[in-house]
């Protein structure tokens, strides 16, 4: 009976052995699983970083009007080349150089170039230095420089920052621009002469 006892507890011995190492080694799948995942993660969250810093290098900065010290700056792009009679979307991108309760957006076109669609946003609970984007569409009448004009303003419980923006649509090839003479006038050459200094 104790002979037939031993090769019994010898297999549920070597059966117990076999299920704890077996445990152990899933508990490594497990875990190197995870860390697959989580590099997989990181590498798409680095490559769509990437792509983004590279979109936003291609965005020209659109030229401040007034202070130049306000609390958000504004790029933007134009998603095709501008043709005359045709719609043209252009996109808006704000970064706030300051946190605020939100950012409010108002934009309008000029004589000649009308704005179609989408010529206000707002945004709440903006974030320092986190983008905002807003898109719109305009059509050019002519060919010609036009301006699109946008504010954006910062506002908070305490107090609200507004700044104003030029955006330029270059529609055609404009001609240079040329300064004319005066009738009857000849050019002359220009004497260079010595400064002096004066005092009062």
């Amino acid at each position: 009976m104790q002979a037939a006892r031993h090769p019994m507890l010898r297999a549920l011995a070597t059966f117990a052995l076999v299920a704890m190492l077996a445990g152990c080694g899933g508990k490594d799948d497990e875990s190197a699983s995870a860390k697959r995942t989580q590099t997989a993660a990181q590498k798409a969250a680095r490559a769509a970083k990437a792509a983004s810093a590279k979109a936003e290098e291609q965005m020209a900065n659109a030229v401040a009007v007034g202070k130049a010290t306000a609390a958000v700056d504004l790029q933007y792009d134009l998603s095709a080349k501008p043709v005359a009679g045709q719609p043209l979307e252009v996109e808006l991108v704000f970064v706030p150089r300051l946190g605020a309760d939100s950012l409010e957006v108002e934009a309008h076109g000029m004589t000649g170039l009308d704005l179609v669609t989408g010529g206000s946003a707002s945004f709440q609970n903006v974030a320092a230095g986190v983008q905002y984007r807003m898109k719109m569409l305009v059509q050019p009448a002519a060919n010609g420089i036009y301006y699109i004009g946008v504010t954006a303003k910062l506002i908070t419980k305490v107090q609200s920052d507004a700044r104003a923006f030029s955006v330029p649509v270059v529609v055609g090839d404009p001609p240079p621009a040329v300064k004319p003479a005066a009738a009857g006038t000849a050019a002359a050459p220009v004497k260079s002469m010595k400064a002096e200094e004066t005092t009062k």
